[in-house]
């Protein structure tokens, strides 16, 4: 049995799911689990699936998205919970404000592993100056602070390497999702006001410039131009949500607050049109709801999406017009039931107990390690 310890700050979206499914599958494999989160930007289902699991304890350490001289105080009330809770055999920190913050202040004798969630330096819309910095602070954290890093996907491996993260430190452990509970899906297209004969093209995540819901709002307003049938459904919120209804007009619909899990097998297809991911829970999630997916060359999507199988894959820069030009061809009634029958066939490589035992995998692996250095 190992103690350890798992800190998030964003504690929701996709971070916030895998730190939930983890902590059950490392509790499943009989370890003595710790949470400490940030309730900044704690979503309600994250507060109440990891009070229901089985955990050693959970401790509420605010924290900002944003550096700053908060950190500080942070950095500092984290030492004392560590403290006062500990000793952890791991500690295990997952984004890059708990990945700085923890790595910096854990005891000498746990063993430090992180898992970044898609590395700042991804966004392709980061400047160079900033790219430098970013990186050159994840490249030093990683060399001297960390025992192990894990990416999530492929292409978040292949980053680690171009900061020069060393080879030796880093691991693959994709992302993995619980079984989906069956849904009715008349019912969900019902509740969400999708009429009969509508193909409805979903998309799930934060109304942020991340994750680009203008460039699918745009689309789908002119897709439906080509296709009437054609409606986009929209599963978030943000600062861009006023935006986006402007520029989808009557095309697309925007639903706040929903579990999307609970929605997706209302959908036809399933679009994402974000600039940079790791490895998206919602992916899985299409997959597992068996949706044909147009999406973006980010990362997971090598990994989820085989183009012209069950999808296709646009460039991180695609137009639009581009885009409407893979949903137009996806939406096609027998390319759309192909798509959808492999995607249901690839689901099941994606299991969160596998996530959690591959995790444990490189937690022994880096004990191992350090107690040889």
């Amino acid at each position: 049995m190992l103690r350890v310890l798992l800190i998030t700050e964003p504690s929701g979206g996709g971070s916030g799911r895998h730190v939930v499914d983890l902590a059950e599958g490392l509790c499943a494999l009989g370890h003595e689990v710790s949470v400490i989160y940030s309730s900044t930007r704690a979503e309600p289902r994250f507060n109440s699936e990891l009070h229901a699991l089985p955990l050693r304890s959970i401790r509420d350490l605010p924290m900002k998205r944003s550096v700053g001289p908060w950190d500080l105080g942070a950095a500092y009330r984290l030492a004392q919970m560590i403290r006062k809770s500990g000793p952890f055999d791991i500690v295990h920190a997952h984004s890059s404000k708990a990945g700085a913050l923890l790595r910096l202040v854990a005891p000498r004798g746990s063993t430090r592993i992180y898992t970044p969630h898609a590395f700042r330096t991804m966004d392709p819309t980061m400047g160079a100056k900033g790219r430098v910095v970013f990186g050159t602070i994840e490249a030093i954290l990683a060399r001297y602070f960390t025992d192990a890093l894990i990416a999530v996907a492929p292409e978040e491996v292949q980053h680690a390497h171009s900061l020069g993260v060393p080879p030796d430190k880093i691991h693959l452990v994709v992302n993995g999702v619980t079984p989906a509970r069956e849904i009715d899906r008349e019912a969900a297209r019902s509740e969400l006001g999708i009429a009969p004969g509508e193909l409805a093209v979903g998309f799930v995540g934060r109304l942020a410039d991340q994750k680009d819901p203008l460039r699918f709002a745009q689309a789908l307003k002119i897709a439906r131009e080509s296709n009437s049938r054609l409606r986009g459904i929209i599963l978030g919120s943000g600062e861009l949500a006023s935006a986006v209804k402007s520029a989808g007009g009557d095309a697309v619909t925007i639903f706040e607050g929903c579990n999307a899990r609970d929605f997706l097998p209302a959908f036809d297809l399933f679009a994402m049109t974000s600039k940079y991911e790791a490895m998206p829970y919602v992916l899985l999630e299409a997959l597992q709801a068996g949706l044909p997916i147009v999406s973006t060359q980010v990362g997971g999507v090598s990994i989820t999406v085989r183009n012209g199988e069950n999808g296709f894959v646009v460039p991180v820069s695609a137009s639009p017009e581009e885009l409407v030009g893979a949903i137009l061809s996806a939406a096609a009634d027998e390319q759309r039931k192909k798509f959808a029958a492999v995607s249901s066939e690839m689901a099941s490589q994606f299991g969160a107990d596998k996530m959690a035992k591959e995790t444990n995998a490189v937690y022994s692996s880096a004990i191992r390690a350090r107690a040889k250095s």
